[in-house]
């Protein structure tokens, strides 16, 4: 899958590393796993995160030394998790200015966008590329870039409830528990712990839920008053927006 961007990872030396707005527990999980797994193999690599990342999923990260790295000093960009360059937020510019830019990526709606190469497949999550990305490459994963990939597994999966998972992302999850991968702590800390705040928050939802369609459908929208008086940022929410799918049909 990966044949054709592999020689061009190699040959680079100084990595920059991009993904998404508001970046979720896929898109921070694969930035920082190929962070650390190209760290292991002598490449100076720099994630540049934007802001508001989910508080959740930012927590369980491991991140690595950080260094001091520019772009200008990059002689590959890699974007992770992002379906088209609009994702990139305020490094859209930069990044589609680079002369070496390569995007990795799970959405099917993905439009391609980097220069030198893009593959993108209809997979669970970006952290299962990744985890095969690392595999085709001989990388050893180890217990740190493991987590990463659990994180993103994951949560882009509902902790393994969506119809995205297939076998192989099982036996990836897997692989990574056996490495001693904390799964149990992973789940707690992304599914089960919620400030208060998040819980006033869905009380205001759920006094917005709507039916429509003649009860065949549910719907709720939140406004930016909503999060003020609730006490809670957008990136602490995640999950709310997924109300009206629980109700029984």
């Amino acid at each position: 899958m990966f044949e054709k961007l592999i020689p061009i990872i190699e040959k680079a030396n100084k990595i920059a590393i991009f993904t998404h707005t508001h970046p979720d527990g896929d898109a921070m999980g694969s930035s920082y796993a190929l962070k650390l797994a190209l760290t292991s193999i002598g490449k100076c690599c720099k994630v540049f995160l934007l802001d508001d990342p989910d508080a959740s999923a930012f927590g369980l990260i491991i991140k690595g030394d950080d260094i001091e790295l520019s772009l200008e000093d990059c002689d590959l960009a890699i974007a992770l998790d992002c379906a088209d360059s609009k994702r990139l937020g305020m490094y859209e510019e930069p990044f589609m200015s680079h002369p070496n830019s390569i995007a990795i990526d799970h959405h099917v709606t993905h439009v391609e966008f980097a220069k030198s190469g893009t593959v993108y497949s209809d997979i669970s999550s970006t952290c299962e590329l990744m985890f095969n990305l690392f595999k085709e490459m001989d990388i050893s994963i180890n217990k740190e870039i493991g987590n990463n990939i659990y994180v993103g597994l994951a949560t882009d999966t509902g902790n393994f409830k969506y119809s995205c998972i297939s076998g192989d992302t099982l036996r990836a999850a897997g692989e990574l528990i056996d490495l001693g991968v904390d799964f149990a702590s992973i789940s707690k800390a992304a599914f089960d712990t919620k400030p208060k705040a998040y819980y006033d928050l869905m009380g205001i939802a759920i006094g917005k839920l709507r039916m429509v369609c003649d009860g065949k459908a549910a719907a709720l929208y939140l406004e930016s008053e909503d999060f003020k008086k609730a006490g809670i940022k957008e990136s602490e929410a995640n999950g709310i927006v997924n109300i009206p799918n629980s109700i029984e049909e």
